[in-house]
């Protein structure tokens, strides 16, 4: 990679490919030239394209995911602030533009699923996202088993709103959905 390229900012613009075109539609041309990295630079960066998604993957379940699920973290959580998380993913879903999804949730749906490693690094975002939630729902004061049920709600409510996003749903179905989705939350 050219030293006036930084790693981090190699690996978003990679990301941002896959996460627009998906895994099997993704050259490694593609990378190389939205990367600003060359091919040998990429390559002995990242590996190969399967394994610079993996990579990509844990980018954006440390960056995006993180950032999006901050409001279940806080010890004082709230029931209004679980349900705010879910409606935030709803408005980001139901914004006219950019409308991309959520890429794990793309990365499900792609061909790039049929590798073991991908299927794991996808349930262990979905495992880790439910958990998440169920932690929140602890806090608040929901019984352990009621926790998990409804974390793994939430973490098919907001995969349901990304897809939706992705299929470009129009915005009242997406705030109907997630209207919907919220009044089965405490």
């Amino acid at each position: 990679m050219p030293r006036t390229v930084d790693r981090e900012q190699v690996l978003d613009r990679a990301l941002k490919v896959f996460w627009e075109r998906g895994f099997a539609a993704t050259s490694y041309e593609d990378l190389v030239s939205a990367s600003g990295a060359s091919r040998n630079g990429l390559y002995s960066e990242f590996g190969d394209k399967k394994s610079l998604f993996l990579v990509a993957i844990r980018r954006y379940r440390e960056t995006f995911v993180a950032q999006l699920l901050s409001g279940l973290r806080a010890d004082d959580v709230s029931a209004a602030d679980i349900r705010e998380v879910v409606l935030g993913v709803a408005k980001m879903a139901g914004r006219p533009t950019k409308r991309r999804g959520c890429f794990l949730a793309n990365a499900a749906m792609d061909q790039a699923n049929c590798t073991a490693s991908v299927q794991k690094a996808i349930r262990d975002h979905m495992e880790g996202m439910a958990a998440e939630f169920a932690s929140a729902y602890e806090r608040v004061g929901l019984s352990k088993k009621r926790s998990r049920e409804l974390g793994n709600y939430c973490t098919g409510v907001l995969h349901g709103l990304f897809v939706l996003a992705r299929a470009q749903a129009n915005t009242s179905m997406v705030e109907a959905f997630a209207a919907n989705a919220v009044k089965a939350l405490p």
